[in-house]
């Protein structure tokens, strides 16, 4: 039989993985990196333009050579 302790342990990991989902969500969404990938029609119609390559920036982060 379920009692109002399991209930509370239950409700308590659904929020803090809703929580976490959130915030990674709203975190991602302001790193230019994800631009494309959360705005894409503002690259189709040309409002926006990539502010740098990818291999340029990957290349800040990780030798590629």
């Amino acid at each position: 039989m379920t009692r109002i302790s399991d209930l509370a342990v239950s409700a308590g990991i659904n929020i803090a993985v809703a929580f976490a989902f959130l915030l990674a969500f709203a975190l991602l969404k302001l790193q230019p990196v994800n631009e494309r990938v959360y705005y894409p029609k503002w690259f189709i119609k040309g409002v926006r333009q990539d502010r740098k390559p990818l291999r340029r920036s990957l290349s800040s982060i990780v030798n590629l050579d």
